[in-house]
């Protein structure tokens, strides 16, 4: 089940409903051994997309575009008259039960996002909790596009769960 992607306020936005849903996807798009490239806008995303149009540009190209705050999820629900929830790649969202997915059926990951360094130790306490998640690579989200696509998850192959921007108190710990 691919969900389309529609436009707030000059972001695209997946509508997935509820966090299970989004899981369900998730989960498909592994089981279909199909790539997956997720990010969340929060309110600062849309001053972004003001000052960086190519930004909301490159968002149209991932797989879901998940409304991180509830300031997203009420827009939505204002102008576009959709019902969705907030989520985010938080420990009150998304991250526990996707980690758990990757977990219990080994597959990889690729962290892309955070500030220099932060990414590269996340794998390193991540294995603590999920021992079983092959982590491929980590690259942080302050370089130019071209710069990290010649980073180490270059070579990824379709099975991996890419996640960007990580915010979880876990991962953004990872110090």
């Amino acid at each position: 089940m691919i969900l389309p992607k529609n436009s707030l306020l000059g972001l695209p936005i997946t509508y997935a409903r509820s966090t299970e849903q989004t899981l369900a996807l998730v989960c498909e798009h592994l089981a279909n051994r199909q790539p997956c490239i997720a990010s969340f806008i929060n309110p600062s995303a849309f001053h972004l997309r003001l000052l960086d149009q190519a930004y909301a540009n490159t968002l149209w190209h991932f797989d879901l575009i998940l409304p991180d705050g509830i300031g997203v999820a009420l827009a939505a629900q204002w102008i576009n008259q959709v019902t969705i929830e907030r989520q985010s790649f938080d420990e009150t969202s998304l991250f526990n039960p996707i980690m758990n997915h990757l977990d219990a059926s080994r597959k990889s990951l690729c962290i892309i996002g955070a500030r220099p360094g932060i990414a590269a130790r996340c794998p390193r306490k991540m294995k603590q909790s999920y021992p079983n998640i092959t982590y491929l690579g980590a690259l942080d989200g302050y370089r130019p596009f071209d710069e990290r696509s010649r980073g180490p998850c270059l070579w990824i192959r379709m099975w991996s769960w890419w996640v960007w921007g990580l915010r979880c108190r876990r991962a953004s710990c990872c110090g």
